[in-house]
């Protein structure tokens, strides 16, 4: 399921490169302007679920949580790549943007010091909504943005569950409310706070994600209580199929949304396609070993898929295809993926694996 968000976000970000200038090409419109958007909720979700499941397994076996052993584990997962790709992308981000010809100023010294500082400390997101992206930071981790938030997430969610662990319902009720409110509501909240920049808070700041953090964390805390009964089959495939139809319309149709209750509906479809998931009678095969391969590998597509696109299409620039051609609109998705899988892939085997092997240590 992971790979399957990463897969919308790289479809979707290929349709937003497309529409810059000069090309302005909505070659997979209308749905695919939706996908990028749907996958990193999508993921938010996924996010909330899994996390929380093992803390709520945790609290419940032992009522507590080793809270220092689960902030290691975190970043023995995320931290190494993360930097290493960042400050990398960072320090060589004048060449490369400058041989896939879309680097239009570069930034003087402070700019550039400020990109490291909003990397360093997990801020990306509030370097957009603060209005201080430029060429480099908004084309090289400019979608770290959703990494900062699972970080800012990760920091509280832990101690918060155990807190409230003789209250979680209420807990989680009250954290899914705040998010839906400040979804809907957060424009108007925050103007004051970010100015011109506020009509983009909804994508952005974190509050708004709780909705999603929240709504994994729910369905988590089910599946351990053991409250999700099991269906006759055809009751539960009927109730799959009359989830999935209206679903897929809402991704692949010709519908478009105003951001807020889209950013609610993602989270309520990416809730109903986990439900699918762990379905005993699901209709979808997720179980399949390469699947899961490119699940397990997911943070590195994601991590590079931005980097990929970029190359991807000054290649297929440079091979001769005119990007309003039909050959430019089906390759450039699918070589796009190819190099985001195989830089995923070896990231995986030969840095990641590395870290995670020392996780074993703070279960």
């Amino acid at each position: 399921m992971r790979f399957i968000a990463a897969a919308f976000v790289i479809i979707g970000h290929c349709q937003h490169v497309m529409l810059d200038p000069p090309f302005k090409i909505k070659t997979y419109s209308p749905w695919a302007e939706k996908l990028a958007g749907f996958g990193v909720d999508f993921f938010f979700v996924l996010s909330g679920f899994l996390i929380s499941y093992f803390l709520i397994k945790e609290l419940y076996s032992s009522n507590s949580i080793n809270i220092k052993r689960f902030y290691f584990r975190r970043i023995l997962r995320l931290w190494p790549l993360y930097f290493l790709s960042g400050i990398t992308g960072l320090v060589t981000a004048g060449p490369i943007l400058n041989w896939v010809g879309i680097l239009n100023q570069t930034p003087d010294i402070g700019a550039k010091i400020s990109n490291f500082l909003y990397l360093f400390f997990f801020a990306i997101n509030f370097q957009t909504l603060l209005g201080q992206m430029n060429d480099y930071s908004s084309a090289i981790v400019g979608h770290f943005w959703s990494l900062a938030v699972e970080e800012q997430f990760y920091l509280i969610w832990a101690p918060l569950l155990l807190v409230f662990r003789k209250h979680l319902y209420l807990m989680l009720f009250l954290v899914c409310a705040g998010g839906y409110t400040t979804t809907i509501h957060q424009p108007d909240v925050f103007t004051n706070w970010f100015h011109e920049n506020a009509p983009l808070s909804p994508v952005f700041f974190t509050t708004n994600r709780f909705f999603h953090f929240g709504l994994g964390a729910f369905i988590a805390l089910l599946v351990e209580k053991k409250l999700l009964s099991e269906l006759p089959a055809f009751v539960s495939i009927t109730l799959q199929v009359a989830f999935i139809l209206p679903a897929l319309n809402y991704l692949f149709g010709h519908h478009f949304y105003p951001i807020a209750p889209e950013r609610i509906v993602n989270g309520l479809i990416s809730a109903g396609l986990i439900l699918m998931a762990i379905a005993r009678h699901s209709i979808f095969p997720f179980e399949i070993a390469w699947l899961k391969y490119l699940g397990k590998i997911s943070f590195g597509i994601y991590i590079f898929h931005m980097f990929s696109i970029r190359i991807c299409f000054k290649l297929l620039a440079d091979s001769g295809l005119h990007p309003e051609r039909f050959e430019f609109h089906l390759l450039f998705p699918l070589v796009s993926a190819i190099i985001a899988v195989t830089l995923a892939s070896a990231s995986y085997e030969l840095i990641e694996k590395r870290f995670l092997a020392m996780k074993e240590r703070y279960k």
